[in-house]
């Protein structure tokens, strides 16, 4: 009832205005009325008299995302939803054979962030690494007359990767939640998602000095623990230790399969590297030189976007 007062506020406002009908009118914003709640959003459109939102065909479907969006996992609300808009005003809306698109995106930054800023200890939980630029997708709006060319892939990526030892290509495994370095080259690497953000969805480009999480690539619930002893745990809370990855071959803009790279971590007491104790990886060197190098291995990407379920 208070959300429909203020779209008769709005409608009020514009029509004082007595604006030319050669001019277009836009509304615009986050109207907090979903669009798949069929009844409510239909009558949005009849107070506020404007034209139906047309997606583009590559656009995501919500622009709140409690499935991929780490700014979303703040809240307990957890359903994906499609709350904003770009509206252009009916009395003012051009010839019907122009179609008006809404265009939703899931861009990330290109540089990562952190909510309490870099000073801050990374194994706060609510100082984790971010790649997020709102905990709403950004929208754009545009005629079909439009030259451009939208992109129909998103900026957002799940990628499961194998790592192995650059030196010896020996594998990195898990085994009863530990990660220990394999004995032969032989062995299966275990599968890892690798992700640059606080959610397994990451930005496309890795970078060289950006903060990653590893997460069971077959069981997802598990996260790399914060032990000086590496090992997976149960449940995002012990998403709370970040490794960051520094390339050492430097042969591309963005690290990738075969590209080499150490692992820096960060203890109370300081920077250290990670190397190995007994094949099983630890932050047990402050000495840049004795860091363990490794070699990094694509085994898939994945597109993702949120689905709607209601």
């Amino acid at each position: 009832e208070v959300r429909e007062q203020q779209m008769h506020e709005i409608i009020g406002f514009l029509d004082e205005r007595n604006i030319s009908k050669n001019e277009l009118v836009f509304l615009l914003g986050d109207f907090n009325v979903d669009k798949y709640n069929t009844e409510q959003y239909e009558n949005m459109i009849d107070i506020l008299r404007v034209k139906k939102q047309e997606l583009y065909p590559s656009s995501v479907l919500c622009t709140w995302d409690s499935s991929f969006n780490a700014m979303t996992t703040t809240t307990t609300h957890q359903e994906n939803q499609l709350l904003d808009y770009i509206f252009i005003y009916k009395d003012h809306a051009p010839d019907d054979s122009i179609t008006w698109y809404n265009l939703i995106m899931d861009r990330m930054a290109s540089d990562q962030w952190q909510l309490l800023g870099r000073n801050r200890m990374f194994h706060n939980p609510r100082n984790v690494p971010l790649m997020e630029l709102s905990d709403h997708y950004p929208i754009i709006g545009f005629f079909n007359l439009s030259k451009r060319q939208w992109p129909q892939r998103p900026s957002g990526v799940l990628t499961y990767v194998q790592i192995v030892t650059a030196d010896e290509d020996l594998p990195i495994v898990l085994s009863d939640r530990n990660i220990l370095i394999g004995n032969s080259s032989n062995e299966t690497a275990s599968l890892f998602i690798l992700t640059n953000n606080a959610t397994p969805r990451r930005h496309r480009c890795l970078r060289s000095g950006q903060h990653i999480i590893l997460i069971d690539g077959y069981q997802p619930e598990f996260y790399l623990s914060d032990a000086v002893y590496f090992r997976m745990r149960y449940g995002t809370e012990q998403m709370n230790r970040y490794l960051k990855i520094i390339q050492t071959d430097n042969s591309t803009k963005c690290i990738g399969t075969n590209s080499t790279f150490i692992l820096q971590t960060h203890l109370a007491t300081g920077n250290f590297y990670v190397s190995n104790s007994s094949s099983r990886l630890c932050s047990c060197t402050n000495d840049r030189e004795q860091a363990q190098h490794f070699r990094l291995i694509e085994v898939k990407r994945k597109d993702i976007s949120c689905v709607i379920t209601h």
